[in-house]
């Protein structure tokens, strides 16, 4: 009798990651413009604890089990958090919130110059996704794969209130602002 072998699906194109802030509510949003086959993983704000080793090594071998060749770093500008800290109307009660208060702070001349409310989300969101593409461009795992290009770094925007999405340019370069 011949012995039958399960042959494992090879996805020779790899797999999409999104991180993304749960409250934000915008997984079937990126799965209609994505496709059904792609990963979330979710932190308060878009904020993740790439610092932290347990969380970084858990992270580190969900990238690889699960051959991921793109990472989305995604900011809705409805993000409650990121809000918070644009109006200012409620207390700083989360980690979180005073991490994207520490960013606004470090850009508030730049972020102040737009008059919009809107604008302002979007320059905020903008500078959020290039904080943690510096922190991830900072783990030297991180750095050496997407300098090899087996994985590819995007920042996305989104308004899924008016099912609209941007694509922050230049995300895998570090910048100044923060």
């Amino acid at each position: 009798m011949a012995k039958r072998y399960k042959l494992k699906k090879l996805n020779i194109l790899g797999n999409k990651l999104f991180l993304i802030c749960p409250f934000s509510q915008m997984e079937t949003f990126l799965r209609n413009h994505y496709g059904g086959e792609i990963y979330f993983a979710t932190a308060m704000g878009s904020l993740f604890k790439f610092d932290d080793k347990d969380y970084f090594n858990y992270f580190k071998h969900f990238i690889q089990r699960s051959n991921i060749t793109e990472i989305n770093l995604v900011v809705d500008t409805s993000c409650r958090f990121l809000n918070n800290v644009l109006t200012q109307e409620q207390d700083y009660n989360t980690n979180t919130e005073k991490e994207l208060l520490s960013v606004f702070l470090k850009n508030y001349e730049d972020i102040v110059e737009h008059t919009a409310i809107n604008k302002k989300q979007q320059f905020l969101a903008e500078l959020i996704i290039k904080y943690q593409t510096d922190k991830l461009l900072n783990i030297s795992f991180f750095e050496s794969l997407i300098r090899q290009n087996l994985i590819t770094l995007r920042g996305l925007i989104t308004t899924i209130s008016k099912n609209e999405k941007f694509e922050v340019k230049n995300v895998n370069k570090k910048t100044q602002h923060h």
